[in-house]
């Protein structure tokens, strides 16, 4: 599983990140500024709303956080139960 979550550290998506740490699932996090890079044309192509959170999950954008979440937790039992580690 590949997650990268773009997110603003004072928004909803620090549950996924925090989630994603607590289950030492590995994930590339962007962190995006209001107002300025939340705003650009990069990630405008992803969210032309322009907000966060925005996880995309395999190469795949994400509207519900909740779901990223139990992909993870989905993913981390797997892991578990082979013996090792996912990611």
């Amino acid at each position: 599983m590949t997650l990268t979550p773009y997110a603003n550290p004072m928004s909803r998506g620090r549950f996924t990140h925090w989630r994603m740490e607590e289950m030492g699932q590995p994930h590339d996090r962007v962190h995006l500024d209001f107002g300025t890079t939340m705003q650009a044309p990069d990630y405008l192509a992803l969210d032309p709303m322009g907000k966060v959170p925005t996880p995309v999950h395999d190469g795949r954008i994400s509207a519900r956080p909740a779901h990223v979440r139990a992909a993870a937790a989905d993913d981390a039992a797997i892991a578990a139960a082979e013996g090792g580690n996912h990611g």
